[in-house]
């Protein structure tokens, strides 16, 4: 019998080498700026609590993530804390938010640093700035029940021995070295339903398009950002669309629920993620806003 760690649906953890990509953060002249700096200057997508449905309710939770171990904001802040009715409520809430994002991004590093990376370490995963970076800009822009979701996630996976930085950057094998992925990833990943591959496709389509749209608008700024297709991913270049369903793919069904509740959100209401997400990248980055970065390129 193996005595490699198994997770709760059989599968032995991935521990195997995986293809970690290169990450690059967007800086503007001087340090990067903290996110309580810039805090006065996020849209945060709280929704005065409209979202605080069957999965901030803990429904839906699918038997391959189990119940997930809860954090220690949910300690500090029932669901009606993040219902703001003035501006000192409104703060406090930010303060939480920003607070919870800080504590993803450390969780997610923690498992970064344990992802074996084929050809020896990775020099992203000795770079914490940059890191801290690319992942605080996206959880920016994320509410407070999907956030809060995919950090049980993460917790879950700590506690069964699962690693889902190893999974996501395995998963995105099966584009870039798919001989690789057959032969010694995909034994030790959990199967994906067609409905799951559904649910995904549909939002990585969207996230596509807002992609191409925001090349269209900030072409320097695009010309720095991963090709977009995942047909032209290549052994050393992975697609956007490749990261993000490797990234996807390690959610839990609740979180992947809250997933695409907010894309559908942020569909409805006109705006654009890939833009939202970069403009917290630059700003983070020390620049003034993407119209400053995108002259500086």
């Amino acid at each position: 019998m193996s005595s490699q760690p198994m997770n709760r649906s059989g599968h032995v953890l991935v521990e195997r080498a995986v293809r970690v990509n290169s990450c690059g953060g967007i800086n503007g002249p001087g340090a990067q700026i903290s996110i309580k700096h810039r805090i006065g200057d996020f849209q945060f997508k709280e929704e005065k609590g409209e979202i605080m449905d069957k999965h901030e309710r803990g429904e839906n939770m699918d038997s391959h993530h189990g119940v997930a171990s809860a954090t220690a904001f949910e300690d500090t802040a029932s669901d009606k804390a993040f219902i703001p009715t003035n501006a000192h409520s409104q703060a406090k809430v930010e303060a939480l938010f920003i607070e919870l994002v800080e504590h993803v991004v450390k969780q997610e590093w923690e498992q970064f640093q344990d992802v074996h990376n084929d050809g020896g370490r990775a020099v992203c995963q000795g770079n914490w700035p940059v890191f801290h970076q690319m992942r605080a800009s996206q959880f920016l822009t994320w509410n407070y029940p999907l956030l809060r979701s995919y950090s049980q996630d993460l917790d879950y996976a700590e506690g069964v021995g699962r690693n889902l930085l190893s999974e996501k950057y395995g998963r995105m094998m099966e584009s870039t070295a798919p001989e690789q992925f057959s032969e010694s990833i995909a034994p030790y990943l959990a199967s994906l339903s067609e409905e799951r591959v559904a649910q995904q496709e549909s939002i990585i389509r969207q996230q596509v398009t807002w992609v191409i749209e925001f090349r269209r608008n900030y072409p320097k700024l695009g010309q720095a950002m991963r090709l977009i297709h995942t047909s032209e991913d290549s052994r050393y270049a992975t697609s956007f669309e490749t990261y993000l369903r490797g990234e996807l793919s390690t959610y839990s069904a609740r979180t992947l629920d809250c997933y695409e509740t907010l894309i559908e959100q942020y569909r409805r209401e006109g705006l654009n993620l890939t833009q939202e997400t970069i403009d917290k990248t630059v700003r983070l980055g020390g620049f003034e806003n993407l119209s400053e970065a995108e002259g500086a390129q």
